[in-house]
Order: structure tokens, then C-alpha cells, then sequence
């Protein structure tokens, strides 16, 4: 849903943002926060695609990321497993 970049605060972008020379600005799925929409609107852009979700789909998106988050940094510390990747992993974890 195409919406003004002031009202996209708190909701997820549904399309890349790129700029004139096509590269990339943010990315499908970055949450706008009003630190975002300030510098989105400095640079001309006023207005973005934005997921329509409920609360609950919100809730849901950010569980199953979560959850996406956790499984790529276990995988990543497979193969290190030393005292001190060890405690970077966990901080990395830590909620």
C-alpha cells in the first residue's frame, strides 16, 4: 500500500526503496522508524510501499525472525566453539 512517508512510521516497507541511480536505499521488510522517515523524507522521498498487517501479523513476523535470527547465528558458531565465541554467541542471543 502506497502511503505518505510520515504515516509508514512503525510499519514494514513492502518494496525496495532505490534511489534515481537505482541503488539500493533500504531494503523489503526494514521497519520505518521516525529516524528513517526523516532521512527518507531528506532525500526526497515522500512516499513508500508499506505491509498493511494486523497488530497480531506483526507479532508473528517479528517471532518468526526472531526464530530465523537464532538459526543463522547457531550456524554460524558451529565450527567456533572457543571461551570467548562462545560468550559472543550468547551476547549475540541475548533478548
Amino acid at each position: 500500500m502506497q502511503t505518505k512517508t510520515n504515516d509508514a512510521i512503525g510499519k514494514f516497507l513492502s518494496m525496495d526503496i532505490l534511489n534515481a541511480n537505482g541503488h539500493l536505499v533500504l531494503p523489503q521488510g526494514v521497519e520505518i522508524t521516525p529516524a528513517l522517515a526523516i532521512a527518507l523524507l531528506k532525500q526526497g522521498i515522500k512516499s513508500i510501499d508499506v505491509d498493511v498487517l494486523s497488530e497480531e501479523e506483526s507479532v508473528v513476523n517479528e517471532s518468526d525472525a526472531a526464530k530465523v535470527f537464532h538459526e543463522h547465528v547457531n550456524y554460524l558458531f558451529i565450527r567456533h566453539r572457543g571461551p570467548f565465541m562462545k560468550e559472543f554467541q550468547t551476547w549475540l542471543l541475548k533478548e
